[in-house]
């Protein structure tokens, strides 16, 4: 998220043109910035406001998580749909489409939670290049039932931001 400027040609950019992709401009606060993917080096990003800040501020829906692949997963167990069979102590690779842009490179914790127990822990996910997808990594080290969904994804922010079907994870 960086201050507004007007582009009226490439020279008009605060740093060379090809140094910024996926410009998006939004209104935050009554003041016009621009969302976008900014690969140079100069101090440009305002570091007063968060993606989460935008989307409170402007009512934007809620990202849905959609398209949600799981590997590796066991072979030869059936299972429901959003149901996932894992070997416990591997690592785990999860990938997922945005309904929305997200800025590359942003990380959040996603809460995983162990249903006979209650303990939490937590996977890593990364927002991908185009900012459209998301790729969740981690590895359980305990077998047992874990689940994820609305409510723990959006645990760390102010308000929610996403919206996403409960995923079931059989540890073995």
């Amino acid at each position: 998220l960086m201050p507004y400027f007007p582009i009226m040609g490439a020279s008009t950019y605060p740093d060379n043109a090809e140094l910024f992709s996926n410009l998006e401009q939004v209104a935050l606060g009554g003041q016009q910035y621009w969302l976008c993917d900014y690969a140079g080096t100069k101090d440009l990003e305002t570091g007063k406001h968060t993606y989460s800040d935008l989307v409170v501020a402007t009512n934007k829906p809620l990202i849905a998580l959609s398209n949600i692949s799981v590997t590796p997963l066991l072979e030869g167990f059936q299972a429901k749909a959003h149901e996932y069979n894992i070997q416990a102590l591997t690592p785990v690779t999860a990938t997922a489409t945005l309904s929305a842009r997200l800025p590359v490179g942003e990380k959040f914790r996603l809460p995983i939670k162990r249903t006979d127990t209650g303990r939490t822990d937590f996977l890593v996910a990364k927002v991908n290049k185009g900012g459209k997808s998301i790729s969740i990594t981690g590895q359980f080290a305990t077998g047992g039932h874990w689940i994820t969904n609305n409510k723990l994804i959006n645990q760390a922010f102010e308000q929610p931001l996403f919206t996403m079907p409960e995923l079931t994870f059989m540890v073995l």
